[in-house]
């Protein structure tokens, strides 16, 4: 094993044939022998050292498995003879290999790799290991070829190779380490934050890292010192009353184990009510400020036409008491003003007319309208003034 080989030749033929052409050619199991390709773009490169007279020696580039297998020289000479080396010379390369025991692990368990090989190597080699191509560092414990992982981590999932010091070019081919965990990381999201009325509609989504994958995720709603399942599923969407609110929490489950995650608030709003509450309530408030309006105006339209008609009555018959003063009816003088009326009815006791005193069962309808919007205080002051007249009488 190394980054190259030689394979010794030698041919021979009759002294008289000229060479024409020579070629290696290798056989691999259960397959046709193919010409080894002797030029510079190839993968597995090759370099013929021999030349046209005995020698055929045969370099190997950058040894890898893929140069396993039996290889022949082959020549043909002008004069048509062809020789073939047989049996040819088989080579074996074994590549190194890492080997991982156990073959499945979970995390929290114990795991080995070992960097194997069936080369001869020197005495005490040192083995480098790598993680995704790049050194470990010494948090990992190395063992002659082995390096040790207890306990297995999920952060220790990732590609392992290894390699021997001085060869660093030939190390193995990675292997990935597949370490199972129970969900880890587990969180809810709410497509709301804060306070919510009543009414409004919430999604709740659980999220989680897990290997293998989560499978069945389970919703509770904390009530107390219980709690209740609430709905199964990476999400679930309700609208939020009374009944609904409440503390909530989702579990993650997969084939390794269960973990759940910290309580979230779904809280309706104190003292919001929804619109199917508030609507009537405004419209029944409405209404009754439109009822206490109505009744309003048509109270005040009946007191104001029976004032202003009971102003305008008032008004005529004072006006018809003082605009004929030849009337023999006389109606609610007032004393104190001395009108030109009462000036008259002094005088008219010279004739020899008589003049009864006014009588309330004859009152004129001018009288009762007065009457009606006089004080008591007038009253008295008619009822003197009549004494007068009979006295005078």
């Amino acid at each position: 094993m190394g980054t190259s080989l030689d394979i010794p030749c030698t041919y021979s033929h009759p002294v008289d044939h000229r060479v024409n052409t020579t070629f290696w050619f290798i056989k691999k199991k259960d397959q046709y022998p193919q010409a080894l390709c002797l030029d510079n773009d190839c993968i597995n490169q090759a370099e013929y050292l021999g030349n046209q007279e005995n020698n055929c020696t045969l370099r190997l580039k950058d040894i890898r498995e893929g140069h396993s297998g039996e290889y022949g020289f082959r020549f043909t000479t002008a004069e048509g003879q062809t020789e073939e080396g047989s049996p040819g010379v088989t080579i074996s390369v074994t590549a190194l290999q890492v080997l991982s025991t156990p073959e499945a692990v979970t995390e929290g368990d114990g795991l080995t790799l070992t960097c194997n090989t069936t080369c001869s190597l020197s005495n005490n080699p040192t083995f480098i290991w790598y993680k995704n191509g790049h050194p470990l560092t010494s948090t990992h414990t190395t063992r002659d070829n082995k390096l040790q992982l207890n306990p297995v981590s999920s952060e220790d999932s990732g590609n392992y190779s290894c390699a021997v010091r001085g060869h660093e070019s030939l190390s193995s081919t990675a292997v990935f380490l597949h370490v199972r965990y129970k969900p880890k990381s587990v969180t809810v999201s709410i497509s709301a934050s804060g306070d919510m009325d009543e009414g409004d509609t919430v999604t709740l989504t659980c999220s989680s890292e897990a290997n293998p994958p989560v499978h069945n995720y389970t919703w509770y709603m904390k009530t107390g010192a219980e709690s209740l399942v609430r709905g199964t599923g990476e999400s679930i969407s309700f609208s939020v009353t009374s009944d609904t609110s409440g503390l909530y929490y989702c579990q993650a489950q997969n084939e390794v184990g269960s973990q759940t995650s910290t309580e979230v608030a779904v809280q309706k709003e104190q003292g919001s009510v929804g619109a199917s509450v508030v609507l009537p309530a405004v419209i029944t408030i409405v209404i009754i400020i439109v009822v206490l309006l109505i009744l309003g105006a048509v109270c005040f339209s009946k007191k104001n036409p029976e004032n202003s008609a009971n102003k305008v009555t008032c008004n005529a018959t004072v006006q018809a008491v003082h605009s004929d003063a030849h009337n023999d009816t006389y109606t609610a003088l007032n004393p104190r003003s001395k009108s030109p009326e009462y000036d008259t009815l002094q005088n008219v006791k010279r004739v020899d007319d008589t003049y009864m005193p006014l009588q309330r069962t004859a009152q004129a309808s001018v009288y009762e309208t007065l009457q009606r919007r006089e004080t008591p205080q007038t009253d008295m002051e008619l009822q003197d003034l009549g004494m007068r007249r009979q006295r005078q009488i």
